[in-house]
């Protein structure tokens, strides 16, 4: 438990719900109702004023209006306030403790009558403890090994799109990434919402928030994520980070990471590598102007552009990184044609464990990995079973797949990808 600094908070309901936010094991807060507000703690959902012994309720809408000032002054948002706002309201909740440091970081969203009765408010908190690749790997999301050949990807400004369901981690991976980045780079941040801060180890990094479509907001006055996305273009930028690809938007990632923006990341909603592949796919398909664009052609501007995927989940309500996935440069010829991929590390539920897969298909990364494994003497957390050794003999240590598909040689980035043996 966190101590929060209160100061300025009025109302009782929201000193309340942030006191239950400073809780470690708290991930969620909803609000359905005058009456009616969750948490979820310990990966189970509760009501709050069961959990702190009194109830927490508000008379009507009027009265639940009077006291969001309070979130207001803790809440970077589009810049109009609640009662402004038409039908949705959103932004980035940050609360500091006592010391002055930040001790919730949280994404907050409420839809607002006449869509709905009462505001229906959702918090979604962001880890403020696992904010290094060091502490998700202690926390037993990752072995030693494959934490540091994430960090050899970042470092090496590989492309790379997090994967993974609601609530599995993406954006505190992502942000944990960060870290390995060096901070004299320059890095834009394009969200929906704010939710990523990088400043404290890159300075020269700035964030963009979508003006996007809602209700009674006119069409001209609209800036979507994909608009500002492509402003990247002119930001003299080394690398773009974009909170979430939903949409179009995805279109001009592929451009500005295929453009001099190596070591560009993003998120995805998908539940398996191939998924986000596929919803790749489907983005790249519904931009403008490409309805008509060879899905062969699309994959083929995937598989240029995004070099590995790395996919998180919570099996048993556990944070794990399922997979880490190569996206290979191997597209089918027909109109279908999926991108093949290599996998490089692949998550075992049943026995919770991981296995390496395979190697890298570039002749660097994969020199570099192999010199991981030496180093850490194939290290693994999470289970009895140790990840393959690379064969000592071998000039190359090459995965069967790999090396079925020719691998790749050259040095480290993408311009190198694509030279054969």
């Amino acid at each position: 438990m966190v101590d929060i600094d209160l100061t300025g908070v009025q109302s009782q309901q929201w000193r309340n719900i942030f006191l239950a936010l400073a809780d470690d094991n708290v991930s969620e807060l909803e609000i359905n109702g005058p009456e009616s507000v969750w948490i979820m703690s310990h990966g189970r959902r509760e009501a709050l004023g069961a959990t702190i012994g009194q109830r927490v309720a508000w008379a009507d809408v009027s009265d639940f209006e009077r006291t969001m000032a309070d979130v207001e002054s803790h809440t970077a948002h589009y810049g109009h306030k609640f009662a402004d706002a038409f039908c949705v309201w959103e932004g980035g909740l940050r609360l500091k403790g006592r010391d002055g440091r930040l001790a919730v970081k949280a994404r907050f969203h409420s839809v607002k009558p006449p869509v709905c009765d009462f505001p229906i408010v959702t918090i979604a908190k962001q880890s403020t403890e696992l904010a290094s690749i060091e502490s998700i790997c202690k926390s037993g999301s990752m072995t030693r090994e494959m934490m540091e050949f994430i960090r050899l990807l970042v470092k090496t400004k590989q492309t790379i799109v997090f994967s993974g369901g609601t609530g599995a981690g993406k954006t505190t991976f992502m942000t944990a990434c960060c870290n390995e980045m060096d901070p004299t780079e320059r890095v834009g941040i394009y969200e929906d919402a704010p939710e990523l801060d990088i400043t404290r180890h890159v300075p020269n990094s700035f964030n963009m928030m979508s003006f996007p479509a809602a209700p009674g907001v006119d069409p001209n006055s609209q800036a979507d994520l994909d608009w500002c996305v492509r402003q990247a273009q002119r930001q003299r930028v080394d690398r773009i980070l974009v909170g979430e690809c939903r949409g179009p938007e995805f279109a001009s990632y592929i451009v500005a990471a295929n453009s001099g923006f190596n070591g560009s990341m993003t998120t995805m909603h998908a539940n398996t590598p191939r998924m986000a592949l596929d919803k790749m796919a489907s983005f790249l398909k519904r931009a403008p102007g490409n309805s008509a664009t060879p899905m062969s052609s699309l994959n083929k501007d995937i598989a240029m552009s995004v070099d590995y995927i790395i996919q998180l989940g919570r099996p048993h309500k556990k944070y794990r990184t399922l997979a880490i996935e190569e996206v290979s440069n191997i597209v089918g010829d027909t109109d279908d044609a999926k991108i093949k991929t290599n996998p490089i590390y692949a998550y075992d539920a049943e026995s919770d464990h991981w296995i390496r897969k395979g190697f890298p298909e570039d002749d660097a990364l994969r020199e570099s990995l192999g010199k991981i494994v030496q180093a850490l003497g194939t290290q693994s957390q999470g289970g009895p079973q140790q990840p393959q050794m690379p064969d000592p003999d071998a000039a190359r240590p090459v995965s069967q797949q790999s090396f079925m598909q020719g691998g790749r040689s050259g040095g480290f980035g993408r311009g190198s990808r694509f030279r054969r043996f």
